[in-house]
Parts: structure tokens; sequence; C-alpha cells
């Protein structure tokens, strides 16, 4: 559906005299049609994002023989679909996501990955894809063009991801130098790619600077009471940890809270960095330190390579969104 101007729509044929060509042109370099000259086509492009102009869904479904429809999901499938949407995470990569596919002229819409993908679409894009996810599989196997924001081992599917080796240093050294000499990673029990990556990393850091690598995965951390009681645990058990680098808002809320109970200071005895921001953590009773993932970036990169995909038949490709620490009170002595 075309854009506002003025008071009219913004049409192939007002571009075409923006960019002083004919309405083929304009067709073709927004369709990725033709043999024009790369330099043409993005003069045209970027007169028609500057114009506010939006391809019509129907007309160009009409043409292609596709549906216009983009489904978007949350992986590992065998995690609780309902605990997903407490994560503020996801909430930014579909924001993202969304925007960009509404730019590009396509419907975004979210299905659960334990859903049956019956309904007709272009393509799919999985967030926090796990090694070998049969969702993966199976839209391979029907054709079906794939982006994941996490990195994935189908060598079908693009994907975006951080720069999870950056960020892992950039967390530790920060905790080193406010003092940690005990830092311990807590993570939620999933074969997401990203923990795996994160978990890599630290074990890397830790070997490198003589530091004993402590990690744990838990079971059910989705669920505050049950993140809230293994992290207790840790803290009011044998040599805890001085520094928690944590992978999932739930289990840096728990370990604040706590911390709390237990007695101990935030951050002058335990510090806390946490994987990914939220309105939670901002605004927790000592504001948490954060890994800032870029989250809505990720999901508009994910778009643009699966229509790539759809539109220009172009190759699965990778790409690399830099993470960087926003340091708060529960890290900053």
């Amino acid at each position: 559906m075309a854009a506002e101007r003025g008071g009219g729509r913004v049409t192939l044929r007002d571009v075409a005299l923006a960019a002083n060509v004919s309405t083929t042109t304009v067709s073709d370099s927004l369709n990725g049609n033709g043999s024009l000259p790369e330099k043409t086509r993005q003069r045209v492009r970027r007169i028609a994002v500057e114009l506010g102009y939006r391809p019509s869904v129907t007309a160009r479904s009409l043409r292609s023989g596709r549906t216009g429809i983009l489904v978007i999901t949350m992986l590992p499938s065998d995690v609780d679909a309902e605990s997903l949407w407490q994560v503020e995470y996801f909430m930014r990569v579909m924001a993202g996501a969304a925007i960009e596919a509404n730019q590009r002229g396509f419907l975004l819409t979210v299905a659960p990955a334990q859903m049956q993908l019956d309904v007709a679409h272009d393509g799919l894009i999985a967030v926090d894809p796990a090694m070998g996810d049969e969702l993966l599989a199976a839209a391979h196997r029907r054709g079906t063009p794939v982006s994941t924001v996490g990195r994935t081992d189908s060598a079908a599917a693009s994907w975006v991801d951080n720069d999870w080796a950056g960020v892992v240093a950039e967390v530790l050294d920060h905790l080193q130098r406010a003092g940690s000499r005990r830092p311990m990673l807590v993570s939620p029990e999933s074969p997401a790619s990203y923990i795996h990556s994160v978990e890599h990393h630290f074990t890397s850091w830790c070997a490198t600077r003589g530091v004993a690598s402590r990690s744990v995965r838990i079971p059910g951390a989705f669920r505050p009471s049950v993140a809230h009681a293994a992290i207790r645990d840790i803290l009011d058990g044998p040599d805890p940890p001085d520094a928690l680098f944590v992978g999932l808002d739930q289990l840096a809320l728990a370990a604040e809270s706590a911390a709390m109970d237990l007695g101990l200071r935030i951050p002058q005895d335990l510090m806390l960095v946490n994987i990914g921001d939220g309105a939670a953590i901002a605004h927790a009773a000592v504001p948490i330190s954060v890994v800032e993932l870029h989250a809505e970036d990720m999901g508009r990169a994910a778009v643009r390579m699966l229509i790539d995909q759809i539109e220009l038949d172009a190759e699965p490709r990778q790409e690399v969104v830099p993470g960087h620490l926003v340091v708060r009170s529960s890290s900053q002595r």
C-alpha cells in the first residue's frame, strides 16, 4: 500500500518523476529485476525511501504469486511459548522486524514454534535457533527461505548475531577491573545458540586470565520462583561468586532479590551484569548493568536478508552486530 504524500499517495510515477527515469526502471529497481546499473538501482531506491513510497502488497502478490507474508517465531521449539513473551529482547526483535517488513512491503505475523506452519508464507525468521532444530530442517525441506537471529548450522539460512567474543571479553574485563576474582556465568537451561557461544567465550577468557571457569545452567529459569531459589542456593553456598554474568532477565532480577535476602550488598559484595536490556532491568532496586544487543537492528537485518533471498534469489549470508556494555549501579564500584 502506497504511503501518503501531502493529500495523496506516493506512486511509482511520483518516484519516476523525482528520479527522472521511467516507471519500468523504478519497478525494476525496487523489485531487483532487469539489468540496471547498480548505481541507478541504488539511486532510485534511495529516492523512493525519501519520498515515503511503499509497494502494494496486494499488487505485488498478484504479479509474483507470493503471499507477501513473513512468519517470525521463537526458538528453541521445546521452550514454553508463554514464557518467551516475558523477555523484552524478543519484543524488541519483533518490533524491528515488523518495521523493516512494512517498509519493504511485507506483512509480519507471529507464530509459536510448536505450530504447524500450514498457512502460506514467503519466508521464516527464527529467533534464538538451536543447532539442528527440526523447524528449520522442515523449512529447508519445503524450500522456504529462512533467516535467523542467532547463529545456525544450517547452510540454507541467513543469520544475524552479536559479536559474542567481544561482548564476553568486555563484560569480564569490566568486572575484573572492578575487583572481581570469582565471576560466574549463569544461564537458562536451553539449547539456544547464544548460550553455547557465551559459554565458549567465557571459558576461553577465564583460561587466558588464569581464572577458574565457573558456569551453571538453571532449568525452569523463566519462572521467577525457580530462578530465585536457584540463585539463592548459589550465593549461600561455599565459595560464592563475587560477580554474576547472567543470560536472562528473570535470572538477573532473581539474583538481585536473592542477594538482598541474604544481606549481600550490590555492587559491594556482588556485581551483576545481564545479557540484554529491559525496563524491569533498568528500573530494578539497584539498576542492573547490561549488554545492549541492539535487538531492533537484529530484527531488521534478519528481514533484509530474508527478503533478499525471496526477491533476489540471494545466497544466504551472515551479519555480525556488535554489542556493548552499559554500566549501571549493579557493577559500578
